[in-house]
C-alpha cells in the first residue's frame, strides 16, 4: 500500500522582535512568524522551519506553533518528534481537527492503524465536512483489512469532494480489497481522468485488470507505471507540504 497520507503544511511570516513596529500587536507577531515558517514549508526548506517555530515555542508556546512545528518534522521524516508536536497542540485546543487529522496520518504512516482510525474518527466527529478525514479513516480499515466500511467511509469523502483523484483510488483499493475487481477499475479510471499517470492508480489498476484475467492491458499499466515512476524519481526537485484547509 502506498502513503496517500502525506499531508498538509501552514505557513507564517518571520518573527519579529518586540517593539520593533510601533503598534504591532503580540498576536500579529505571532501570525507573522507563523506566515513565514509556513511559506518555508511550502518551499521544501523544512530545517528553516522547524527553526521558526521553535523559536516561537520558546517565546510563545501556543497550539498552532506546535502544529505546524510538528509539520515539520514529517517534512523531515521524524515522525516522532512530529506526534509529540501534535500531543501538545491538541492538549492545548483539543476541538481542532485538523491536529487530530495530521496526527492520524502520522500515525497511519508509522503503522498504528488503531490510534490512527481513533484520531480520525474524531476528526469526522468534530467536522463532519471533512473530506480527508473521511478518506483517511477508510485508509486505517483498509489496512486493517475492513474494505466493506472503508468504501462507505470513501463514499462520504467522494460525496464531498468529488474532484480528489487519491479518493477515488483509495476507494478503488478499498474494492480491490473486498474482491470487487470491476468496481475497483472503474475507480481508478476516475482517478487516471483526474490525475493522469499517476503510478499508485496505474500499478493498483494493473494489479485488480491481471485479476480479471486482462493480462495485456495489465502489463501495460505496469509499464507505465514504472516508466513515470523512475522518470519523476530522476527529476524530481524538493518540494514543500500543501497548506491545509482550515
Amino acid at each position: 500500500m502506498t502513503r496517500d497520507s502525506r499531508s498538509f503544511a501552514t505557513a507564517i511570516l518571520a518573527l519579529l522582535v518586540l517593539f520593533t513596529a510601533p503598534g504591532l500587536s503580540e498576536a500579529q507577531e505571532e501570525s507573522d512568524a507563523i506566515r513565514q515558517g509556513v511559506q518555508a514549508l511550502e518551499a521544501g526548506r523544512a530545517d528553516e522551519a522547524l527553526k521558526i517555530f521553535s523559536s516561537l515555542i520558546a517565546s510563545k508556546p501556543g497550539s498552532r506553533a506546535y502544529f505546524y512545528r510538528g509539520l515539520a518534522h514529517v517534512s523531515l521524516g521524524k515522525e516522532k518528534e512530529a506526534v509529540q508536536d501534535f500531543n501538545r497542540a491538541i492538549a492545548l485546543e483539543p476541538s481542532q481537527h485538523v491536529y487530530y487529522l495530521q496526527r492520524g496520518l502520522s500515525m497511519l504512516n508509522n503503522a498504528q492503524y488503531k490510534q490512527a482510525e481513533e484520531d480520525l474518527a474524531k476528526v469526522v466527529e468534530l467536522n463532519p465536512k471533512s473530506a480527508e478525514g473521511w478518506a483517511y479513516l477508510g485508509l486505517a480499515l483498509i489496512s486493517t483489512n475492513r474494505a466493506a466500511k472503508a468504501v462507505e467511509y470513501l463514499n462520504r469523502a467522494v460525496k464531498l469532494d468529488s474532484n480528489n483523484a487519491t479518493y477515488y483510488k483509495l476507494r478503488g483499493d478499498a474494492y480491490s480489497s473486498a474482491g470487487d475487481f470491476q468496481r475497483a477499475v472503474e475507480d481508478y479510471d476516475s482517478a487516471l481522468k483526474l490525475k493522469p499517470g499517476d503510478p499508485p492508480a496505474l500499478n493498483n489498476r494493473g494489479v485488480v485488470l491481471a485479476n480479471l484475467g486482462k493480462v495485456r492491458e495489465a502489463l501495460s499499466d505496469f509499464k507505465e507505471a514504472m516508466e513515470i515512476a523512475e522518470a519523476n524519481s530522476s527529476s524530481k526537485e524538493p518540494t514543500g507540504l500543501p497548506v491545509p484547509n482550515w
